[in-house]
């Protein structure tokens, strides 16, 4: 039996009614049903026939229908639940059972997942699709009970070269799932109802009178996602679910949400054509919606729930840094800053030790260097310097720079393809359009942030400016001497100050303004001729620091402070 009868046996099995299986054609919908189970053989026929010709490409509805309308009124039952991913590298199903069938409909980041339960009607379906869909943050047009997927073996045609249908994985399990295995999805409420296009308010309007950053503004009105090419899927979903999600965080409405959406789809297409437009719009608002507010609800949990805690922090640079954690290097310029955080990523790539400090993640690691104010000419002068140390060997393609400045959704992509470890941003302020004192746009830009080290699984190392010096010359110490809004601090696990004494005997500070998982213990440090951070045998505690150098101005020795010794899981 091919993988086209496995398939409609699965999703169909010992129900009985009509099965939709439409084909779209470049100027129409040709739309058939067949009664299942008599006529599977003119099913599987009609399948096969279409998905070789060529611009016409074969869906199938997963449920089933009293009659041959393909309506949520007229839909029978459905014996499947199922998600559908579009362009998401890495997945991950958490405690929830694998997916029965997985069907790849074009690259293998293009996935539907199957799972076999009882027959089901609309509102059981939605319900289960849409918590699924939630939890795995998998497409949220996905969720409709009448939804169309692509069955395997069928040709995906919206390509130059066309793309064979495949099914990835076909493992039906003994007995149907019980909904029980899915109480770790979370229960969501969605709006039910559809806002109409006479509804929609003044996208131009909203654009001039809404407070947005410059960079969703020009995204809303102009910028185009990834169209298809070269076998790979185009982005145009994706893309819109973003600029949900943005607008959204912004505090828009539903209905302010769904009008820019549709606004961009008439620019892009996606749902442009579709009878479901409105309904497909609406469910993306929602879904975004719904992601700020759990990313802003406040979990509350009891003494032991904390104690019995299951997930623990992963340390790249143990009370430093971990594996989804934040990390600013500040100080004032040509102090090394770029030098320090490029020779962090080779030891992290190397795997060797950081002055002193060994790496403790247990994975291999890529580090992605957004270069934002030094292009690859300035980069090649710390490079060949680097290269000079006696390094072990290393893969220097897991170290990957990219020296363009762009979008926050450009350097998102960027992040998608290359899925780094560690992401350096060389700096801070290259992310704003306006001012970093703009408490809206450094929320924004920290919102941003923390979405990338959530999603995409990434710790996070920013590169940043002190403030100008004092009228009278005195160098600010601790968070306060952060140049911008106060939110890069609170936002911020780890903070490094990194300075020049003015001392050759001395050589630079290295000061933990901020530590949020250990003690704030400062380095001195010195630089040698191939840029090479080396730390030196003292170590200060900041809370107790006396000043590093003594008051004379000839001083060659550091004033020496109680050494702490850290000891490191």
């Amino acid at each position: 039996m091919d993988d086209l009868h496995r398939f409609t046996e699965f999703i169909f099995g010992d129900q009985v009614g009509y099965v939709y299986a439409p084909v779209k054609r470049p100027d129409e919908w040709d739309e058939q049903f067949y009664k299942w189970p008599e006529q599977r053989a003119e099913l599987h026929a009609w399948i096969e026939t279409n998905s070789h010709e060529q611009n016409a490409d074969v869906y199938l509805s997963p449920a089933v229908y009293r009659e041959r309308s393909a309506t949520k009124v007229s839909l029978k039952s459905a014996q499947v639940v199922w998600v559908e991913f579009d362009g998401q590298e890495a997945i991950d199903f958490h405690n929830l059972p694998k997916p029965d069938a997985i069907v790849q409909s074009s690259s293998s980041t293009h996935l539907h997942c199957y799972w076999s339960v009882n027959p089901s009607g609309v509102d059981v379906l939605e319900e289960l699709n849409t918590r699924l869909t939630y939890h795995l943050e998998a497409d949220s047009s996905g969720v409709d009970s009448t939804q169309l997927l692509r069955p395997p073996d069928s040709v995906n045609w919206k390509y130059e070269a066309p793309v064979q249908v495949l099914l990835a994985h076909f493992e039906p399990p003994t007995a149907v799932h019980d909904f029980k295995e899915f109480d770790s999805a979370p229960k969501v409420k969605l709006h039910t109802a559809t806002i109409e296009e006479v509804d929609l308010l003044d996208a131009r309007k909203l654009l001039l009178t809404k407070p947005l950053p410059a960079s969703l503004t020009r995204r809303v009105k102009s910028e185009m996602p990834a169209a298809p090419e070269d076998g790979k899927p185009g982005q145009r979903s994706q893309f819109l679910f973003k600029i949900a999600a943005e607008l959204a965080e912004n505090g828009l409405t539903r209905e302010e949400i769904v009008t820019l959406l549709y606004y961009v789809d008439d620019r892009i297409g996606k749902f442009k054509d579709r009878r479901d437009r409105m309904f497909r719009l609406c469910q993306m608002a929602d879904m975004a919606s719904l992601k700020v507010e759990s990313a802003e609800r406040l979990t509350l949990y009891t003494y032991g729930e904390v104690n019995d805690h299951v997930d623990h922090l992963e340390w790249i640079i143990p009370t430093w840094l971990h594996t989804t954690g934040q990390m600013t290097v500040t100080g004032p310029p040509a102090v090394g800053k770029t030098q320090f955080a490029m020779q962090m990523a080779v030891s992290l790539v190397a795997g060797e030790p950081f002055l002193g400090m060994t790496f403790k993640s247990k994975k291999e690691h890529r580090a992605l260097m957004l270069s934002l104010e030094m292009d690859v000419r300035e980069l090649r002068y710390v490079t060949q310097h680097h290269s000079k140390h006696v390094w072990p060997e290393w893969d220097k393609s897991q170290f990957i720079i990219s020296d363009e400045l762009g979008s926050l959704l450009q350097y998102e992509k960027i992040i998608e393809e290359v899925q780094p470890t560690v992401v350096i941003i060389d700096s801070l302020s290259e992310l704003f359009e306006e001012d970093m004192n703009s408490g809206l746009e450094a929320r924004t830009i920290m919102r941003w942030l923390r979405k990338v080290r959530r999603e995409h699984h990434t710790a996070i190392i920013l590169i940043h400016h002190d403030r100008k010096g004092s009228s009278d010359g005195k160098k600010s110490r601790g968070l306060s001497n952060l140049y911008g809004s106060f939110v890069f601090a609170k936002d911020t696990d780890t903070v490094l100050g990194l300075s020049d004494t003015g001392y050759k005997s001395v050589g630079l500070e290295l000061e933990l303004y901020k530590c949020r998982f250990g003690p704030k213990i400062g380095f001195r440090l010195d630089r040698d001729e191939n840029l090479i951070y080396t730390r030196r045998s003292d170590e200060v505690k900041m809370e107790e620091r006396n000043p590093l150098v003594a008051s004379d101005p000839n001083a060659t020795r550091v004033t020496e402070s109680p050494t702490v010794n850290i000891k490191f899981a």
